[in-house]
């Protein structure tokens, strides 16, 4: 056993003892010994700095090397507390100053970011090290990538970083079309599906179903599925009740109570949108999606781009530099209409239901790595 691997295993066991009770137990006992171990000269300050200011404020460890400054800042928080929540300035900074990677370690796990990445800070860490839930060969390997004074010395922990932030973000744009792959290996009753659908039933019964049964069972389960938890960009709906249904539960319920019984009706929410403490009032929900949309856009020039795929249904865009994506040239008047041009040579459609359009809040404001108190928006179900 190497001496990193042997400082983890112990690392490890204090930490399932709960032995680290603040962020300089931490700080002291984690990770100035495993950067000690990783070959790094912790009392030497032109290695390992610590305290290291930035603005107002200070972060607990810049590693240097060579005449570029920072290569990597390390903010150590308290165990559990390894969150990116409150630390704008150290992302900033690290962009700014073309400091390649940052992390947040809380001893037990350490999070790597990429901060000139695309994205939310969720979107931009790239890798976790969980010291104790995962082998600490597997944990040693992953730190000394990123970490290890000597691939830091030739520059090879940015070509790591790089390499594995990019491979991170395009698995972000492979989960982003699960649910339509879903929809089409099931709703579509893709033959496969149905041959080991229909394998499994037989194994469990002895007996073969019909495959027409078994491709109608799985349209409507996919269906109810949608319904019920909702799908990221479709429009869903709650099924129409059957005239006996109906005709049942009025029967169970009885007379409805009188208005002035009921108490005094709710006023409905007036639309629009709040972003950071800013309220905009607007006159219908399109004017919401529109309003919040060019407000962002104009703090971020790239979010168009990025937010563009995002936005895309499963026949048409609701965000494109090409008007006909949106609505083809031979669509009513009225829908032609439901368009709205955005700086830039953006168009933006909003004919769509108020569902789409929460979900399409949703979606921007993920997009533009914002959190719900930072941007928020309230529809009132009309347009």
């Amino acid at each position: 056993m190497d001496d990193l691997i042997a400082a983890i295993v112990d690392v490890r066991d204090k930490l399932r003892r709960g032995v680290f009770s603040n962020e300089d137990q931490v700080s002291k006992g984690v990770v100035m010994r495993l950067l000690q171990q990783l070959g790094w000269d912790v009392y030497d300050p032109t290695q390992v700095s610590s305290e290291f200011r930035i603005g107002n404020r200070k972060v607990d460890y810049a590693l240097r090397h060579g005449p570029f400054g920072s290569a990597v800042l390390i903010e150590v928080k308290n165990v559990g507390k390894a969150t990116p929540a409150g630390e704008d300035q150290l992302f900033d900074y690290c962009f700014r100053e073309g400091v390649p990677l940052a992390v947040l370690a809380d001893g037990r796990v350490w999070n790597f970011y990429w901060p000139a990445g695309r994205g939310s800070y969720e979107q931009r860490r790239f890798a976790v090290v969980d010291l104790v839930e995962q082998k600490p060969p597997a944990s040693a390997s992953r730190l000394r990538r990123y970490l290890a004074f000597d691939v830091v010395a030739s520059g090879h922990f940015e070509e790591n970083a790089r390499s594995d932030y990019t491979a991170n973000q395009n698995q972000i744009l492979a989960r982003q079309q699960f649910p339509l792959a879903v929809e089409a290996v099931i709703a579509k009753a893709d033959p496969r599906v149905v041959a080991v659908f229909c394998d499994e039933v037989e194994r469990r019964c002895g007996i073969r179903p019909d495959e027409g049964d078994v491709r109608n069972y799985l349209g409507t389960s996919f269906n109810r599925t949608v319904v019920s938890e909702g799908m990221p960009g479709r429009p869903t709906s709650a099924p129409e009740p059957s005239p006996v249904a109906t005709k049942r539960t009025r029967r169970v319920q009885g007379p409805q109570p009188s208005r002035a019984a009921r108490g005094p009706a709710q006023a409905t929410p007036a639309p629009g949108f709040t972003l950071f403490g800013s309220s905009v009032s607007c006159r219908n929900d399109a004017a919401v999606l529109v309003g919040l949309v060019r407000a962002l856009g104009e703090r971020d020039s790239g979010l168009y781009e990025r937010l563009a795929p995002r936005l895309a249904g499963r026949t048409r865009r609701f965000l494109s530099q090409d008007r006909n994506e949106i609505y083809p040239a031979g669509s009513s008047e009225g829908v032609l209409r439901s368009v709205a041009k955005l700086p830039g040579g953006w168009w933006l459609g909003t004919n769509s239901s108020t569902h789409v359009k929460n979900e399409q809040l949703k979606t921007v404001r993920h997009v533009a790595g914002l959190s719900p108190n930072e941007v928020s928006g309230q529809l009132r179900g009309r347009t």
